[in-house]
């Protein structure tokens, strides 16, 4: 136990004070398999029998996710956390599910998540129905492991200047849903201590046809045949913050190996607009090009889908 919380001293004053690509690669690498754990592999949409229109609509009316935001703050001398949740109200299969998956996600993540390691994961045995309970016991364990480890700083700097308070914050918020399938956004932002904090913006979806997480929603055995729209839609991410880059320049900007842009770890979620990518701080290039995201439409990026991803998009 003294090595353990030696290391984790050590760590808070060293590492997390300099913040490098490998550590983000770690993190994102964390969040993808909490999230890749609640799918099911080859999951195919039960097709429907041909039935009235009627029916159809009643159908659709009671899959609508219907949730409650779930609110925890505190603040206290060195430290302030903040966790917001879009709680599922209902008590369906699919309500079931994403209650289950926010609580596997909260127990996976935290200011430390980046240093844990399996044994470290929270796991929560209390009733899942009750938001406020879920939300509140793991904003309460955030808030003292941030204050903890501000402690801990503080007293190795005996003589020195007192560190920058910590901070954590964690929204899991309703994006939106259609009859098909609902979207998730997760937002994270840790400050540790270091020059900035650190974020990650993701998001996932959950299909009403089966009631479960989505898998990826692209055939991976495409990266290479799908890299003109990658390198399109990250030039478009550019254009939009106002910078202008060539395709030529890509392969000096973006951390990439063989000119090859890599598909996310996280998997390009379903939207009403289309088929969304975002990469996290550090994946593909340096913190100072942000998280890259770019939105492709659907017409453009169907062949690459998986079967299970272009059942739920429908006609787009």
């Amino acid at each position: 136990m003294d090595y353990l919380c030696s290391l984790r001293i050590i760590s808070n004053y060293i590492l997390i004070f300099i913040m490098n690509r490998k550590h983000f690669l770690i993190a994102i690498t964390i969040a993808s398999m909490a999230c890749l754990n609640g799918c099911k592999s080859e999951k195919k949409a039960t097709a429907m029998a041909d039935t009235d229109q009627e029916v159809i609509v009643d159908s659709v009316v009671s899959t609508e996710l219907k949730t409650d935001s779930v609110v925890f703050k505190k603040k206290a001398k060195g430290a302030e956390c903040k966790v917001v949740v879009d709680f599922p109200q209902g008590t369906t299969e699919l309500d079931r599910n994403i209650k289950a998956f926010i609580c596997d996600l909260l127990g996976k993540s935290g200011p430390f998540g980046l240093m844990q390691d399996e044994k470290s994961n929270v796991t929560y045995t209390g009733d899942k129905n009750n938001g406020k309970a879920v939300v509140n016991f793991f904003g309460e364990i955030y808030a003292a492991t941030m204050k903890q480890s501000w402690n801990e700083i503080q007293e190795l700097n005996e003589n020195s200047e007192e560190p920058m308070p910590y901070s954590y914050e964690i929204e899991i918020r309703l994006e939106e849903q259609t009859d098909q399938y609902v979207t998730l956004s997760i937002n994270t932002y840790s400050y540790t201590g270091g020059a900035h904090g650190s974020s990650m913006n993701y998001s996932i979806n959950f299909a009403k046809t089966y009631n479960d997480q989505v898998a990826y929603t692209i055939n991976q055995k495409m990266t290479q045949s799908i890299q003109p729209l990658l390198r399109k839609g990250v030039i478009e991410y550019f254009k939009e913050q106002g910078e202008t880059i060539s395709d030529a320049d890509l392969n000096n900007v973006l951390f990439i190996d063989n000119n090859t842009i890599p598909l996310p770890a996280m998997s390009p979620v379903l939207t009403t607009k289309g088929l969304r990518f975002e990469y996290q701080q550090y994946e593909i290039g340096p913190y100072a090009i942000g998280m890259v995201n770019f939105t492709l439409p659907y017409k453009d990026v169907k062949g690459y889908m998986t079967q299970e991803a272009t059942e739920l998009i429908g006609n787009y």
